[in-house]
């Protein structure tokens, strides 16, 4: 692991100040996709086999900011990158999920701070998961929230820049027409990642309608059911995933299919109630392999970042054993 220390922070911020130079800069670009090109592709499977720890990062381009009570949270960019970059360079976590401005800008960090470090900044970043983020259209709030359009990556995007899977979000309300819009855009992102050969990721669960935009029906049934809606998806479920919410009675949801599960994070709350879900979610069943979190990991409420990545990472390696000896 890459410890950037003290000093380390301090050039961080400092790149960060004038990271916006480089954005227009041809050199820069080309430096920064070289990353990519050059890259080692880590194993997917040998990830799972671990259980994943994958960070989040796409909440800002669907205008969700909130950390906790603080609704302008990820509105700071600076403060979300430095605590990003440097999460992802923990050996507990195996990459990242985001859209085409964090990586471009986590790109240009590894690649200034390399010289600038002395430190091979460039292979370690290159060497976890990148995941690309696919609708990010249903504006958090807007009247249209459901019709979630595919505004960031393409498929064939994610292919191109070598990056090793897509997630889309398909949120599910019976009562909204515009459930049936998403639905179709979903359908048609799994027949083009499976054309591609590309992991998928379907972030899937039920809602309906609140006063303030729109809530998770919090019920193993509902969620079961959801999943057997993205699982149908398209001509192959090869390499598929589905990234859940977290409900009680979990093992109803995790027998409701033979995909595998990644726990997702939600909003900023309690570390050891959120560490708590994680573990009852993997002995739910032998399919829940690993959590994609943001929030409860880069903003913990009564925690520090590295510490719950850790924690997080014991939580994993201590069911996982269990499960391990329960089979042999």
């Amino acid at each position: 692991m890459p410890d950037i220390g003290e000093a380390g922070l301090k050039k961080l911020n400092d790149v960060l100040k004038s990271i916006w130079r480089r954005r227009i800069s041809d050199r820069a670009r080309d430096e920064a996709y070289d990353i990519l090109r050059r890259r080692k592709k880590p194993s997917l499977e040998r990830a799972v086999e671990r259980g994943l720890i994958i960070l989040a990062a796409d909440h800002p381009a669907r205008l969700n900011f909130a950390v906790g009570d603080d609704k302008h949270a990820l509105l700071d960019r600076g403060r979300l990158l430095v605590k990003t970059f440097t999460a992802l360079m923990l050996d507990e976590v195996d990459g990242i999920l985001l859209t085409a401005d964090i990586l471009d800008e986590l790109l240009i960090l590894a690649n200034v701070l390399e010289d600038e470090l002395d430190m091979p900044l460039k292979e370690y970043l290159g060497s976890k998961i990148i995941i690309g983020s696919i609708n990010r259209g249903g504006l958090n709030g807007s009247i249209f929230e459901l019709d979630d359009r595919v505004t960031a990556f393409r498929p064939s995007d994610i292919a191109k820049l070598g990056l090793d899977g897509a997630k889309l979000l398909l949120r599910i309300d019976l009562s909204d027409e515009r459930t049936l819009n998403t639905l179709t855009y979903a359908y048609e992102a799994s027949r083009e990642c499976s054309d591609l050969g590309l992991p998928l990721f379907i972030e899937v669960f039920p809602v309906r309608k609140a006063s303030n935009g729109y809530s998770t029906i919090d019920d193993p049934y509902e969620l079961a059911a959801a999943v057997n809606v993205a699982s149908g998806l398209g001509y192959s479920t090869f390499r598929r995933f589905l990234k859940l919410p977290f409900t009680h009675d979990f093992e109803i949801v995790a027998r409701s299919t033979t995909l595998p599960i990644m726990l997702l994070g939600g909003g900023s709350g309690d570390s050891g109630v959120f560490i708590k879900n994680v573990r009852e979610a993997l002995m739910a069943g032998n399919n829940v392999v690993g959590v994609v979190a943001g929030r409860n990991i880069l903003f913990p409420r009564d925690s520090d970042t590295e510490t719950v990545i850790k924690e997080l990472r014991n939580a994993i390696n201590h069911v996982k054993a269990g499960k391990n000896t329960s089979t042999s």
